[in-house]
């Protein structure tokens, strides 16, 4: 799933939760947001978190502060010289997760803003120039709340700051198959994209069709269903109608008229169900008893009965024995 920010339902939500947050940063968080804020002139200079062991390896810069502690106030966070493995937790466990970041490898993308062949002093104080108007768009916003509400807030609010999509991306690694990079250090982010979704403050946009094993739910399989034309696998279940008389078979879509269903090759009328036509059961999987052309039925081959139930219609339409009407006795 490929999911789109939506820059003013986001602005919306933050503000109707501003009432929520504690601890604010300052007095203005409440005024409208620039979309594109320069760096303020009478700000303090920007603060960088860096790690401890690495913060070492780092000229000194004029126009920024070096913090170590996590928990601090800052405004950017220069990753370590590592693997793309350890920005994860590095991200998740401090008190700005929505800083921007300055990496030195690409494999940071697209969660690093900007990425760096080297720490000369001139290389870091242009990069840390770059990522100004991403830290200015942050520190307007209301700071994240800890609790359940934290990573769907902080996904908004990555993609309104910079402006971007919510992108999946192949990750064979992953017993999921997908990943997103820009949620690096959110745990669960299909769940948590979904929620906002349901909420009306995302967008959903087709990405891929995957089938998930039963036992592990893992995606790593073999399967993949695609149309026979254009091998997209952007696909829809439809209801299929079988009409008897002339054996055509289409999906129902095919069959709906205003006077009811009207076979699409004979032109005839159906009328009666399992007289002229045949179609599977809203509470079915399969059609139960086929007829196939020559008139054969074909018993099911399963466990009992052979019937597949659709347990969440069975369940959505349960009635209530109390609400009857009890005139037959």
């Amino acid at each position: 799933m490929d999911v789109v920010r939506d820059r003013a339902t986001l602005l919306k939500q933050q503000q109707q939760s501003e009432k929520t947050f504690k601890n604010r940063r300052d007095s203005t968080s409440s005024q409208i947001i620039d979309p594109d804020p320069a760096w303020p002139a009478t700000a303090q200079r920007p603060r960088c978190f860096v790690d401890r062991d690495f913060m070492r390896h780092l000229p000194r810069l004029d126009e920024t502060d070096y913090v170590t502690d996590p928990q601090d106030d800052f405004d950017l966070i220069i990753a370590p010289n590592t693997s793309a493995h350890a920005l994860p937790d590095l991200v998740a466990g401090c008190s700005n997760p929505a800083a921007p970041i300055i990496a030195f490898s690409n494999a940071m993308l697209p969660r690093a803003d900007v990425v760096v062949r080297d720490s000369q002093a001139p290389t870091l104080a242009a990069a840390i120039r770059s990522v100004l108007p991403i830290a200015a768009r942050v520190s307007a916003l209301p700071p994240l709340p800890q609790g359940y509400e934290r990573a769907g807030l902080l996904a908004l609010e990555l993609c309104y700051t910079r402006n971007c999509a919510i992108e999946a991306r192949w990750h064979p690694n992953s017993p999921d198959l997908i990943e997103y990079p820009l949620l690096l250090g959110i745990d669960n982010p299909r769940s948590v994209l979904e929620e906002m979704a349901d909420a009306d403050l995302l967008r959903r946009r087709f990405c891929e069709r995957l089938h998930a094993c039963s036992q592990c739910g893992s995606s790593r399989l073999h399967a993949r269903e695609v149309c026979v034309s254009c091998k997209s696998s952007n696909l829809q279940e439809e209801q299929l109608v079988h009409h008897y008389a002339c054996a055509y078979q289409g999906t129902q879509r095919q069959f709906e008229r205003a006077s009811g269903y009207v076979c699409p090759k004979c032109r005839k009328q159906l009328r009666h169900y399992g007289v002229d036509y045949d179609k599977p059961h809203p509470y079915l999987k399969n059609t139960c008893d086929k007829i196939d052309a020559d008139g054969y039925v074909h018993l099911p081959k399963g466990p009992g009965m052979g019937y597949e139930i659709v347990w969440d219609y069975i369940n959505d339409n349960l009635m209530d024995p109390t609400s009857w009407d009890k005139k037959f006795w």
